[in-house]
């Protein structure tokens, strides 16, 4: 099926499924092809590039350092490889990108925004591990740290965001069960 996902007629459980699943459903809505391969990597790669100018937008109040982060993070060589070769960490720093672009709208527009924040990370996860979860707590860990912000804490409804970051976790633990 769908979810479980083979090897040579094996088991394949080395690596978590987010990346996989996508690949699959391009490759069901495109066919198997280098363009079905290739156009995830590629759309989610151009999303992130406008949750980096958004970021800038919002810490730095200036539409022009939005778009010079964006082109910064476009031209970097490590983007470029990413996505003519997808692997895991072009899905992996998208997702991240994107629950960072989350906190940053939880901050500065609407708290609910730190729910989709939670849900990037839980994506993260089953794309990569818990690098998704450690690399997020580290970096806004430090911000709320350096800003002395704990209100903050209250306002990031972390009860609930554990309970959203451990949901695709426990639903793709839930399917390894099964096989």
């Amino acid at each position: 099926t769908f979810f479980q996902l083979k090897d040579n007629g094996k088991n394949y459980l080395d690596k978590p499924v987010l990346t996989f699943w996508t690949i699959a459903i391009s490759y069901k809505l495109f066919g198997i092809s280098d363009f079905a391969y290739r156009l995830p990597s590629i759309l989610i790669t151009l999303l992130s590039f406008y949750s980096i100018f958004r970021i800038t937008t919002l810490i730095s109040s200036s539409k022009e350092r939005g778009i010079l982060a964006s082109i910064a993070y476009a031209v970097a060589p490590g983007v470029f490889a990413m996505v003519i070769d997808p692997k895991i960490d072009v899905y992996l720093v998208a997702y991240l990108t994107f629950a960072f672009d989350a906190y940053f709208l939880g901050i500065k527009k609407n708290p609910n925004w730190f729910y989709l924040m939670y849900l990037f990370v839980s994506m993260g996860f089953i794309t990569k591990g818990p690098i998704s979860m450690v690399i997020p707590a580290l970096a806004i860990g430090g911000d709320i740290l350096l800003r002395r912000d704990w209100k903050l804490l209250g306002r990031m409804k972390v009860i609930p965001g554990i309970l959203i970051v451990a949901s695709l976790p426990a639903f793709w633990s839930y399917l390894l069960y099964q096989e």
